[in-house]
């Protein structure tokens, strides 16, 4: 069983609830227009470039009508305000980061970007493990194969 992974550099930018703004069109009706910011778009297409280029070939219908698990490990960049023995701990695994974003918005958004570019449809995830932690270098780290008990 093959596990696609691949990295994501840079910060994780969490799935955010959706913005709504009101549009006023010519003939005086107004209407409300929901939209996701622009860095929530654009870390998504900087999650499918990553992909791709891990990637290249992959035909996510390899993965048509299986089960999938996914794994998710974002790491955070150690605030430089932190002491010694707390980067130390950091590091290590001890301390793990309790801020936000939370785990659950930071899957929703790797998981939304991979959707028919890794796999079919992200229905088919039946087992997800979403983790975070400190390292010198913010990334993600994604793993995705089929699942097997």
């Amino acid at each position: 069983m093959t596990t696609l992974h691949f990295e994501v550099k840079g910060r994780v930018q969490a799935k955010q609830s959706a913005k709504f703004r009101q549009i006023s069109i010519q003939n005086g009706k107004d209407f409300i227009q929901s939209y996701q910011p622009a860095k929530v778009i654009n870390y998504a297409n900087w999650v499918k470039q990553c992909f791709v280029q891990a990637y290249p070939d992959h035909d996510p219908t390899v993965f048509k009508g299986k089960t999938l698990c996914i794994k998710t490990i974002a790491f955070f960049e150690i605030p430089k305000s932190k002491s010694k023995k707390f980067k130390e701990q950091a590091l290590s695994g001890i301390r793990r980061p309790i801020t936000k974003p939370d785990t659950d918005n930071i899957a929703k958004n790797i998981k939304d970007a991979l959707n028919k570019i890794a796999f079919p449809d992200d229905s088919q995830i039946v087992l997800e493990i979403i983790e975070k932690r400190y390292a010198e270098t913010p990334r993600v780290e994604v793993f995705i194969k089929e699942y097997s008990k």
